[in-house]
């Protein structure tokens, strides 16, 4: 799953996406639009169902958001490294390291 809260390096205002198989995926969409069977009048909801679906709306924020992907990753990366550049001494933080064969987006330096 994917968040795409205002609060992450991307969004779309809120929501989020399920990265799944086939069987899954139709399982979740069901779950996610009301679980209502399929019939041209009848509303029959047979399990508990959400409406979380992405309006266009969002989905178009998300699409102009993820062209500038990288820009927002390297902005994050040089707010970061102003963070590593202060003197340890007296701080009243301390910083997340990052893992040694992985590139750190330091998604909470805001």
């Amino acid at each position: 799953m994917l968040s795409f809260n205002g609060n992450k390096l991307m969004t779309t205002g809120g929501g989020g996406m399920i990265l799944a198989g086939e069987e899954l995926a139709h399982r979740a969409k069901y779950l996610t639009t009301t679980a209502k069977r399929p019939h041209t009048y009848e509303y029959v909801h047979d399990e508990l169902g959400y409406n979380y679906r992405l309006p266009n709306l969002n989905a178009a924020l998300g699409c102009a958001q993820l062209e500038q992907v990288e820009v927002f990753i390297a902005e994050k990366r040089q707010l970061a490294a102003g963070y590593d550049a202060c003197p340890e001494g007296g701080a009243s933080f301390s910083l997340l390291l990052s893992l040694k064969d992985a590139a750190a987006i330091t998604g909470l330096t805001q």
